[in-house]
Protein backbone atom coordinates (compact mmCIF):
# COMPACT_ATOMS: atom_id res chain seq x y z
CA UNK A 1 0.00 0.00 0.00
CA UNK A 2 1.96 2.95 -1.78
CA UNK A 3 2.84 5.53 1.78
CA UNK A 4 0.05 4.30 3.62
CA UNK A 5 -2.91 6.43 1.16
CA UNK A 6 -1.21 9.31 1.08
CA UNK A 7 -3.74 9.95 -1.91
CA UNK A 8 -5.94 11.71 1.16
CA UNK A 9 -3.45 14.05 1.75
CA UNK A 10 -5.08 14.81 -1.73
CA UNK A 11 -7.94 15.13 0.19
CA UNK A 12 -7.56 17.29 3.25
CA UNK A 13 -6.04 20.23 0.62
CA UNK A 14 -9.17 20.09 -0.90
CA UNK A 15 -11.48 20.71 2.04
CA UNK A 16 -8.86 23.06 4.01
CA UNK A 17 -8.00 25.35 1.29
CA UNK A 18 -10.34 25.81 -1.16
CA UNK A 19 -11.95 28.99 -0.34
CA UNK A 20 -15.21 28.72 -2.69
CA UNK A 21 -18.28 29.82 -0.86
CA UNK A 22 -20.20 26.84 0.10
CA UNK A 23 -24.10 26.41 0.85
CA UNK A 24 -25.35 25.38 4.30
CA UNK A 25 -26.81 21.73 3.76
CA UNK A 26 -24.85 21.32 0.72
CA UNK A 27 -23.14 18.24 -0.15
CA UNK A 28 -20.73 17.19 -2.87
CA UNK A 29 -19.39 14.01 -4.77
CA UNK A 30 -17.28 13.06 -7.15
CA UNK A 31 -13.72 12.51 -8.25
CA UNK A 32 -9.97 13.59 -7.68
CA UNK A 33 -6.55 13.06 -8.77
CA UNK A 34 -3.18 13.46 -7.20
CA UNK A 35 0.76 12.73 -7.54
CA UNK A 36 3.32 13.25 -4.83
CA UNK A 37 6.53 13.09 -3.90
CA UNK A 38 7.16 11.43 -0.57
CA UNK A 39 10.47 12.54 0.98
CA UNK A 40 11.06 9.00 2.25
CA UNK A 41 15.00 7.22 0.57
CA UNK A 42 13.24 5.02 -2.55
CA UNK A 43 9.90 6.14 -2.54
CA UNK A 44 8.67 6.69 -6.23
CA UNK A 45 5.98 9.30 -7.16
CA UNK A 46 2.49 8.57 -7.03
CA UNK A 47 -0.24 9.17 -8.98
CA UNK A 48 -3.49 7.71 -8.18
CA UNK A 49 -7.22 8.37 -7.95
CA UNK A 50 -9.88 8.16 -5.67
CA UNK A 51 -13.55 9.08 -4.78
CA UNK A 52 -14.48 12.66 -2.79
CA UNK A 53 -16.91 13.99 -0.65
CA UNK A 54 -17.60 17.47 0.66
CA UNK A 55 -19.97 18.45 3.19
CA UNK A 56 -20.88 21.89 4.34
CA UNK A 57 -23.86 21.94 7.14
CA UNK A 58 -24.11 25.18 9.30
CA UNK A 59 -21.49 23.96 11.83
CA UNK A 60 -20.69 20.56 10.97
CA UNK A 61 -18.13 20.08 7.89
CA UNK A 62 -16.58 16.89 6.56
CA UNK A 63 -14.77 15.08 4.03
CA UNK A 64 -12.94 11.79 3.57
CA UNK A 65 -10.58 12.86 5.85
CA UNK A 66 -11.06 15.76 7.86
CA UNK A 67 -14.07 16.96 10.22
CA UNK A 68 -15.09 20.25 11.88
CA UNK A 69 -17.47 21.98 13.71
CA UNK A 70 -17.30 25.64 13.91
CA UNK A 71 -18.98 28.48 15.36
CA UNK A 72 -18.84 31.80 13.96
CA UNK A 73 -17.94 34.00 16.92
CA UNK A 74 -18.07 37.54 15.40
CA UNK A 75 -18.10 38.57 11.74
CA UNK A 76 -14.41 38.56 11.13
CA UNK A 77 -13.31 35.77 13.55
CA UNK A 78 -14.66 31.50 13.64
CA UNK A 79 -13.50 28.90 15.84
CA UNK A 80 -14.13 25.01 15.37
CA UNK A 81 -13.30 22.05 16.80
CA UNK A 82 -11.39 19.69 14.18
CA UNK A 83 -9.99 16.43 13.23
CA UNK A 84 -7.82 14.50 10.48
CA UNK A 85 -6.30 11.89 9.65
CA UNK A 86 -2.46 11.91 9.65
CA UNK A 87 -1.14 9.77 6.63
CA UNK A 88 2.35 10.75 7.20
CA UNK A 89 3.31 6.96 7.41
CA UNK A 90 4.70 4.50 5.33
CA UNK A 91 5.54 1.00 4.38
CA UNK A 92 8.99 -0.18 4.25
CA UNK A 93 7.75 -2.56 1.17
CA UNK A 94 7.31 1.08 -0.59
CA UNK A 95 11.16 0.98 -1.00
CA UNK A 96 13.86 -1.57 -0.74
CA UNK A 97 16.07 1.11 1.10
CA UNK A 98 13.36 0.72 4.05
CA UNK A 99 13.83 -3.24 4.54
CA UNK A 100 13.98 -4.02 8.27
CA UNK A 101 12.09 -0.96 9.52
CA UNK A 102 8.92 -1.27 10.98
CA UNK A 103 5.79 0.09 9.62
CA UNK A 104 5.45 3.56 10.32
CA UNK A 105 1.17 3.86 10.99
CA UNK A 106 -1.73 6.65 10.28
CA UNK A 107 -3.02 8.14 13.12
CA UNK A 108 -6.00 10.45 14.06
CA UNK A 109 -5.40 14.21 14.91
CA UNK A 110 -8.26 16.37 16.81
CA UNK A 111 -7.72 20.19 18.59
CA UNK A 112 -9.04 23.49 17.52
CA UNK A 113 -8.79 26.00 15.13
CA UNK A 114 -9.30 29.87 14.73
CA UNK A 115 -9.74 32.07 11.87
CA UNK A 116 -9.69 35.83 11.50
CA UNK A 117 -11.22 36.88 8.03
CA UNK A 118 -10.20 40.51 7.04
CA UNK A 119 -9.98 42.49 3.87
CA UNK A 120 -5.67 42.22 3.78
CA UNK A 121 -6.71 38.04 4.02
CA UNK A 122 -7.27 34.90 6.52
CA UNK A 123 -4.98 34.30 9.02
CA UNK A 124 -5.69 30.53 10.64
CA UNK A 125 -4.26 28.73 13.18
CA UNK A 126 -4.67 25.63 14.26
CA UNK A 127 -3.90 23.31 17.25
CA UNK A 128 -3.37 18.88 17.04
CA UNK A 129 -2.48 16.36 19.27
CA UNK A 130 -2.77 12.35 18.30
CA UNK A 131 -5.55 10.87 19.88
CA UNK A 132 -5.07 7.51 18.91
CA UNK A 133 -1.41 6.91 20.59
CA UNK A 134 0.19 6.60 17.28
CA UNK A 135 2.58 8.91 17.61
CA UNK A 136 1.89 10.98 20.85
CA UNK A 137 2.61 14.07 19.65
CA UNK A 138 1.77 17.47 18.37
CA UNK A 139 1.65 20.20 15.69
CA UNK A 140 0.99 24.03 15.92
CA UNK A 141 0.06 25.63 12.12
CA UNK A 142 -0.14 29.00 11.12
CA UNK A 143 -0.78 30.32 7.88
CA UNK A 144 -2.10 32.99 5.96
CA UNK A 145 -4.20 32.60 2.62
CA UNK A 146 -5.59 35.76 0.14
CA UNK A 147 -7.90 34.30 -1.50
CA UNK A 148 -9.48 36.86 -4.80
CA UNK A 149 -11.93 35.98 -7.16
CA UNK A 150 -12.75 36.84 -10.80
CA UNK A 151 -15.70 35.54 -12.40
CA UNK A 152 -16.53 31.64 -11.64
CA UNK A 153 -12.36 31.55 -11.15
CA UNK A 154 -11.30 31.44 -7.44
CA UNK A 155 -7.46 31.59 -6.59
CA UNK A 156 -5.96 31.32 -2.74
CA UNK A 157 -2.28 31.26 -2.69
CA UNK A 158 -1.00 30.81 1.03
CA UNK A 159 2.16 30.52 3.13
CA UNK A 160 2.72 28.76 6.32
CA UNK A 161 4.40 27.44 9.37
CA UNK A 162 4.20 23.84 10.75
CA UNK A 163 5.78 22.99 14.48
CA UNK A 164 5.92 19.33 15.28
CA UNK A 165 6.76 18.30 18.37
CA UNK A 166 9.51 15.63 18.62
CA UNK A 167 7.74 12.49 19.38
CA UNK A 168 5.50 13.34 16.48
CA UNK A 169 8.82 14.01 14.06
CA UNK A 170 10.60 10.96 15.88
CA UNK A 171 8.06 8.13 15.04
CA UNK A 172 7.64 9.38 11.57
CA UNK A 173 11.08 10.08 10.03
CA UNK A 174 13.83 9.05 12.65
CA UNK A 175 15.13 5.08 12.98
CA UNK A 176 14.97 2.96 15.89
CA UNK A 177 17.89 1.24 17.55
CA UNK A 178 16.33 -2.05 16.29
CA UNK A 179 16.28 -0.50 12.95
CA UNK A 180 19.77 0.40 12.85
CA UNK A 181 21.80 -1.41 9.75
CA UNK A 182 25.61 -0.68 8.06
CA UNK A 183 23.79 1.93 5.82
CA UNK A 184 21.04 3.40 8.11
CA UNK A 185 22.43 4.36 11.97
CA UNK A 186 19.98 4.81 14.71
CA UNK A 187 18.61 8.58 15.06
CA UNK A 188 16.84 10.86 16.77
CA UNK A 189 15.01 13.55 15.56
CA UNK A 190 13.75 16.82 17.32
CA UNK A 191 10.92 18.94 17.22
CA UNK A 192 10.84 20.64 13.54
CA UNK A 193 9.59 24.00 12.02
CA UNK A 194 8.33 23.22 8.38
CA UNK A 195 7.53 26.08 6.18
CA UNK A 196 4.86 25.46 3.29
CA UNK A 197 3.52 27.69 0.13
CA UNK A 198 0.26 26.32 -1.52
CA UNK A 199 -2.15 27.03 -4.26
CA UNK A 200 -5.88 26.42 -4.29
CA UNK A 201 -8.01 26.99 -7.28
CA UNK A 202 -11.63 26.80 -7.45
CA UNK A 203 -14.09 27.03 -10.72
CA UNK A 204 -17.73 26.95 -11.11
CA UNK A 205 -19.22 25.08 -14.38
CA UNK A 206 -22.96 26.58 -13.39
CA UNK A 207 -24.63 25.92 -10.10
CA UNK A 208 -24.23 21.70 -10.04
CA UNK A 209 -20.51 21.40 -10.70
CA UNK A 210 -17.18 22.73 -10.02
CA UNK A 211 -13.62 22.11 -10.61
CA UNK A 212 -10.86 22.20 -7.30
CA UNK A 213 -7.16 21.79 -8.02
CA UNK A 214 -3.81 23.30 -6.30
CA UNK A 215 -0.51 22.11 -4.98
CA UNK A 216 1.38 22.50 -2.15
CA UNK A 217 5.30 22.59 -1.47
CA UNK A 218 6.36 21.83 2.45
CA UNK A 219 10.18 22.56 2.91
CA UNK A 220 11.45 19.97 5.78
CA UNK A 221 12.90 20.73 8.97
CA UNK A 222 16.62 20.54 9.00
CA UNK A 223 16.68 17.80 11.84
CA UNK A 224 13.58 15.26 9.29
CA UNK A 225 16.59 16.28 6.50
CA UNK A 226 19.38 14.37 8.21
CA UNK A 227 17.54 11.44 8.81
CA UNK A 228 18.88 8.48 6.90
CA UNK A 229 15.69 7.73 5.83
CA UNK A 230 15.05 10.24 4.47
CA UNK A 231 16.42 11.77 0.65
CA UNK A 232 14.27 14.97 -0.15
CA UNK A 233 14.43 18.37 1.71
CA UNK A 234 10.90 18.95 0.77
CA UNK A 235 7.54 17.20 0.27
CA UNK A 236 5.16 18.24 -2.74
CA UNK A 237 1.68 17.53 -4.16
CA UNK A 238 -0.57 18.69 -6.63
CA UNK A 239 -4.05 17.49 -6.80
CA UNK A 240 -7.78 17.91 -9.11
CA UNK A 241 -10.75 17.27 -8.58
CA UNK A 242 -14.58 17.73 -9.90
CA UNK A 243 -17.31 17.80 -7.96
CA UNK A 244 -21.14 17.69 -8.23
CA UNK A 245 -23.04 19.12 -5.71
CA UNK A 246 -26.73 18.65 -4.35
Amino acid sequence: MKQTLTAFVAVIALNTLAPAPVAAGEWGIGLATMAQQPPQIGADTESLLLPYFRYQGEHLRLDLATIGYAWQVSDTVEIAVIGEFRFDGYDPADSDALTGMAKRRPAFDAGISAAHMADWGILRLDALHDITGTHSGYEFRAAYQYPFQSGPLLLAPSIGVSLQSRSLTNYYYGVRAGEASANRPAYATGAATNVFAELAVSYALGEKFELLGGASYSRLDRGIRRSPVIEHDERTMAFAAVLFKF
